[in-house]
């Protein structure tokens, strides 16, 4: 019998985590703070599984692993060898999120084909839904997550723009959905049989 009482309290500390996540932003060094959202992204994974008893798989729980600590974990470092890695990463990303979601969706009594086709569309859409996160935090906040920018030795201070963030923005859905049909494209061809 699931503990709702718990369940609850484990969502509310996983709202709780992603608001101190936000008012932490203006005073915490970047890698820091990316290593926070990077434990908060694994909590709200583990607490995605335990609530709604998915049983992820421990490679689910590596796959989600390298995609926080990859993406906002590192990604401070990351920028100092280059300034267009998250693009790398959107693509990376989805092709391992991608992994996670059939996973969960393959549960359905659906089609193979049309559980790979719905993978497909759930993370291109989740990764848009980020894309309009971004967007929302730099209107309120002016945290500036869209756009490159060349910066500081620490990371924290965005000095000349090198990408702007509408192009930003659109390169990182065209990478993520590159990513997505990857992950579609491969599976068709590994398992013709689903055809």
């Amino acid at each position: 019998m699931k503990d709702t009482k718990f369940q609850f309290f484990l969502l509310l500390m996983l709202i709780f985590l992603i608001i101190l996540g936000g008012i932490l932003n203006e005073f915490i060094l970047p890698l820091f703070l990316g290593f926070y959202y990077a434990l908060v992204l694994i909590y709200g994974f583990y607490v995605f599984d335990f609530t709604f008893e998915v049983n992820f798989k421990r490679l689910h729980y590596i796959l989600m692993f390298l995609i926080a600590f990859s993406g906002p974990g590192l990604i401070i470092i990351f920028f100092r060898f280059s300034n267009y890695v998250d693009k790398f990463f959107h693509f990376f990303h989805a092709f391992l999120f991608s992994f996670i979601v059939f996973f969960v969706i393959s549960k359905l009594k659906i089609n193979k084909v049309h559980a790979l086709i719905l993978t497909f569309f759930i993370v291109s859409s989740s990764f848009a839904i980020f894309e309009i996160i971004e967007y929302s935090s730099d209107k309120i906040w002016d945290f500036k997550l869209q756009g490159s920018y060349s910066r500081n030795f620490y990371g924290n201070v965005k000095t000349d723009v090198i990408i702007n963030p509408l192009d930003d923005t659109m390169i990182d859905l065209v990478m993520s959905f590159l990513g997505a049909l990857s992950y579609l494209f491969l599976e068709l061809i590994k398992n013709k049989n689903y055809i």
